[in-house]
C-alpha cells in the first residue's frame, strides 16, 4: 500500500504545513525532507516553488525511503542556490 507525504517548507527549512515529515534548511539553497514514519520503499517526488518563481528551479535529489533532499536556485542569476519556499508531494 502506497503513502501519502505532501507540504510545503519555508525559506528557512521549517515546516509550514503538511503532514508525514520533518524538514530542515541543510545549507543556502539545500532542504532536507524526512519522512516519518519510513516509508515502505522510496516515493516518486514532485516538487514546485511557493510564491513567485518564474525563473526559480527546483530538483528533487537522492530519494530514499527515509528521505530526500531538495536544492532550489535562481536560473537568471547563475550563482548556484539560493533559499525559496517550496511545496513537495511524495507518494511511495
Amino acid at each position: 500500500m502506497s503513502a501519502t507525504v505532501y507540504g510545503v517548507v519555508n525559506a528557512n527549512g521549517s515546516k509550514r504545513s503538511g503532514q508525514g515529515f520533518s524538514s530542515s534548511k541543510v545549507d543556502q539553497g539545500h532542504y532536507m525532507i524526512n519522512f516519518s514514519p519510513v516509508l515502505s520503499e522510496p516515493p516518486a517526488v514532485v516538487a514546485s516553488i511557493v510564491d513567485e518563481g518564474y525563473t526559480w528551479n527546483v530538483v528533487v535529489q537522492a530519494i530514499t525511503k527515509e528521505n530526500c533532499r531538495i536544492e532550489v536556485g535562481n536560473v537568471t542569476r547563475g550563482d548556484g542556490l539560493d533559499d525559496m519556499p517550496f511545496s513537495f508531494i511524495a507518494i511511495g
